[in-house]
């Protein structure tokens, strides 16, 4: 037995085409009210952003400042991404592993770098 929820109705199918689609993303892309203005200018350089907050970070981008320094090496960074990242290479974790010589690796662009300084022409298995 069919019941209504099977199968919509004609009255309730649309046909979108090809040709609509477009025209609704252009429309969405080219709507400028639901772009927020960017109100807050770089003194250095003119790049402006919405908040006032993303233009003071951008700021960082001009100064020589490091604020975040690595425990371990004393190896500073103006973000702390950077340091995050960096702080892998201190890890006891080494997942990464040549197999060719052993050696292990916290990341695997190193793994990478160290195949092709120490093993040239050999296959990579990463």
């Amino acid at each position: 037995m069919r019941t209504c929820h099977d199968s919509p109705s004609p009255k309730q199918t649309k046909t979108i085409t090809p040709k609509k689609v477009v025209q609704n993303t252009k429309r969405r892309v080219s709507s400028s009210s639901n772009v927020p203005k960017k109100k807050f200018k770089c003194d250095e350089c003119g790049k402006k952003f919405v908040t006032r907050k993303s233009m003071l970070q951008h700021s960082r981008v001009h100064s020589d400042v490091r604020e975040f320094e690595c425990v371990w090496c004393g190896m500073q960074f103006k973000w702390r991404s950077n340091l995050l990242r960096h702080m892998k290479n201190h890890s006891l974790d080494k997942k990464h592993k040549c197999h060719k010589c052993g050696k292990g690796f916290s990341r695997k662009s190193h793994l990478a770098q160290h195949f092709s300084i120490h093993h040239p022409g050999m296959k990579k298995r990463l």
